[in-house]
């Protein structure tokens, strides 16, 4: 059974995860066609969710799946791509 089934996907069938720790809040968007990341998180862009749940629960971390159901805008997870060292 798909562990995402049921789940409050976006329009195009992404999934948005929102990772609470002591130290950041970060999120992760979960794509069929790959994962996009806050630069904090870019070691689990290829982790499925069941693998960020249990990861963050052996941390002690807080992981959600966000309610997309009725939106048909979102903001954009910052990937760090854009950025540029100063």
């Amino acid at each position: 059974m798909n562990a995402s089934a049921g789940l409050f996907r976006g329009p195009d069938g992404h999934l948005v995860v929102r990772i609470t720790a002591p130290y950041f809040c970060a999120g992760l968007r979960l794509l069929r066609t790959g994962n996009k990341c806050a630069p904090i998180l870019q070691y689990m862009r290829d982790w499925r969710l069941t693998e960020i749940r249990t990861y963050c629960r052996h941390q002690g971390w807080s992981c959600e799946v966000i309610d997309l159901r009725g939106r048909d805008t979102f903001p954009p997870i910052d990937t760090g791509e854009n950025s540029h060292d100063t």
